[in-house]
């Protein structure tokens, strides 16, 4: 049985490109709640990669441990709701690559609607 998570408060966002260079989801300190990405067109499996990070800058995709990375297979969807939103404490950096750490770019961008929830406590 899973558990719904209360999501009040909670901001949609949707990112239409998310590609190997990486793009800023949030900055600032933040929970995310749900998360649905697709890599359509990718002929092999794609990773989305999540890094805590304040702005793209502050991460080196290939170099830098992603807090999490995801693995999406050929034209799937990945849908996830954590039943404990992940913090992140500096904002949210994204990239959709080839390997799960690596900095290559898979056959396809990725697409992604986002639930976060400013949290200014996380740093304090």
């Amino acid at each position: 049985m899973s558990s719904s998570v209360d999501q009040t408060g909670s901001e949609p966002i949707f990112i239409d490109v998310i590609d190997e260079a990486g793009v800023l989801l949030w900055e600032g300190p933040v929970r995310l709640f749900t998360a649905n990405v697709s890599c359509n067109g990718n002929a092999s499996t794609a990773w989305i990669q999540f890094f805590d990070a304040a702005e793209v800058a502050d991460v080196t995709i290939g170099t830098t441990d992603p807090v999490l990375s995801i693995p999406i297979p050929s034209n799937a969807v990945w849908d996830a709701q954590w039943t404990k939103p992940i913090a992140f404490g500096f904002g949210i950096v994204i990239a959709c690559t080839s390997t799960a750490t690596g900095s290559s770019a898979p056959s396809g961008d990725g697409t992604g609607s986002f639930s976060v929830q400013s949290d200014g406590l996380l740093n304090g």
